[in-house]
């Protein structure tokens, strides 16, 4: 036999691989249609933009543009930081320092928390208490600035909860 399975004379070889081409191309469509689904602010904006016109500027969209930020930074948090913060920046003991109430969080700039994000810090830098190096990006290369911005936002309501920024 040429590895062609028979079932009542007829070959199914060909049709299980045509079966199988579909569920993955099925698959892989789930998975595109998932990242960046054009749903949420940012697909409003996309499709309003797309139709020649511009979203119209008014003071909820203007609201909301914070708080869909801080919920896409922490979404990024989740994604990139959690391993060594812990899942609500509180931390994950000789791995990564408490965010919530990092007094070095509340007195930097956010221009200078996007830089540390993008650039890491080595083990040996004195502002690493654990003295484990921080990956730039929290080794998360596909990070954009926007999406860092997003995580200071997010590192800032953190703080603002636990009443102890600056």
């Amino acid at each position: 036999m040429n590895g062609t399975t028979r079932i009542e004379g007829k070959s199914f070889q060909r049709c299980a691989t045509l079966a199988a081409s579909f569920i993955l191309a099925g698959a892989m469509a789930a998975v595109v249609a998932g990242c960046g689904s054009g749903s949420g602010p940012q697909a409003a904006s996309r499709s309003d933009a797309s139709a020649g016109g511009e979203p119209a500027a008014t003071a909820s969209n203007a609201a909301a543009a914070p708080a869909a930020r801080e919920d896409k930074g922490k979404e990024f948090f989740t994604q990139s930081c959690s391993n060594c913060h812990g899942m609500n920046g509180q931390g994950v003991p000789h791995l990564g320092a408490d965010l919530q109430t990092s007094k070095f969080v509340g007195k930097s700039t956010d221009t200078q928390l996007v830089s540390l994000i993008e650039h890491g810090i080595p083990a040996n830098d004195p502002r690493n208490t654990s003295h484990i190096p921080m990956p730039p990006k929290g080794a998360n290369p596909s990070l954009t600035r926007q999406d860092i911005q997003g995580i200071v936002l997010y590192l800032r309501e953190l703080q603002k909860e636990q009443g102890k920024a600056k």
